[in-house]
């Protein structure tokens, strides 16, 4: 159960790593709207083009950047729901209702508690693999020394779902009474309880058994992604043309992938899976201002050029190389 549970995870975070797009950093370029690779004239140049490291003033800069994104693809109606049917409170309480061993003494169940066990079963069945948050939070802080620039950032991805075993949903649970052990099987539409002596129906079908062994769960599957850049740009004046300017970043990154599980009782954590590894990237820009127009930049970036890899449970996580191209025109700087 745990190798499919890391390979599902795996899954959904290469999707929204693989496919993840340039993030807004710098409050100048997320009010231009994120088009830093033609703006971003200070330390931010380290993340968005390294080439206009070169148009930068002479002298020492520092920035520190924090952010987050929640992108919500389905599952928070899913947890509101079951909240709001308070999953554990509802199957003490049939467990706390059920008759003796026998099958005697049983006690009345509310309307509520009925109607919630239906509402908690057709949810459950709901649920989809690709019902999930993505949350990605990123900070950094960066220094520029003239046209030099490094620092020490980190983005991340965490993809959340609600792995659901569909062929355990039925309210079986294990009472435990008088020194004896057995199963009550609750049929909710009746109010009516069926004993089971031997274990053999709870581990096959009841959605307590399911929950307490982590077959029905959240999962969470992380990456973290550390890196420590370097970069330059270099200015180039062309006569009647304007300035070419180019630049490059290598980047020492580390990779942290943990995979975890949730009970949905109980909120404990377990980790399936830590891995760390290490790689390097490659950035290179291009920025050019032609003479009849200085305050006119034209930007391009090549980011992770090299395809830098990380190790998972599972396949390896490929960074696809990005480009971005940006012009932008400054009335006033």
């Amino acid at each position: 159960m745990q190798k499919r549970v890391g390979l599902l995870s795996v899954f959904f975070l290469l999707s929204s790593l693989q496919s993840a797009e340039f993030r807004a950093h710098g409050s100048k370029a997320i009010a231009m709207g994120g088009v830093g690779v033609a703006t971003s004239k200070n330390t931010y140049a380290v993340y968005y083009n390294p080439a206009l490291l070169a148009k930068t003033d002479d002298g020492f800069e520092m920035s520190i950047d924090i952010g987050a994104g929640v992108r919500d693809k389905g599952l928070m109606q899913h947890v509101d729901a079951l909240n709001r049917y308070d999953v554990e409170t509802t199957i003490d309480h049939i467990s706390d209702n059920a008759p003796d061993e026998d099958g005697n003494n049983a006690k009345p169940n509310s309307q509520k508690d009925r109607d919630n066990i239906t509402r908690i079963q057709n949810r459950l069945l709901k649920i989809k693999d690709d019902d999930e948050v993505i949350v990605t939070p990123s900070a950094g802080i960066y220094f520029r020394i003239d046209s030099f620039a490094f620092g020490v950032g980190a983005d991340g991805v965490s993809v959340e779902n609600i792995h659901v075993d569909k062929s355990r949903t039925a309210i079986i649970t294990k009472v435990e009474r008088n020194g004896n052990t057995y199963y009550a099987e609750y049929d909710q539409y009746v109010d009516r309880y069926i004993i089971h002596t031997t274990s053999d129906v709870y581990e096959r079908e009841s959605l307590e058994y399911a929950i307490d062994n982590n077959l029905t769960y959240v999962k969470s599957a992380s990456i973290a992604v550390a890196e420590i850049p370097l970069s330059y740009g270099y200015g180039f004046h062309f006569n009647n043309i304007g300035e070419l300017c180019i630049g490059g970043t290598v980047k020492f990154m580390q990779g942290t992938y943990i995979a975890e599980r949730i009970n949905l009782e109980d909120p404990e954590f377990t980790t399936d899976d830590k891995i760390t590894s290490t790689t390097f990237g490659i950035d290179v820009g291009l920025a050019f201002s032609p003479q009849f127009a200085p305050n006119l930049t034209v930007g391009v970036v090549g980011k992770n050029l090299n395809s830098p890899e990380f190790k998972t449970d599972g396949k390896a996580l490929q960074l696809e190389p990005m480009v971005r191209m940006g012009i932008a025109y400054e009335a006033y700087e």
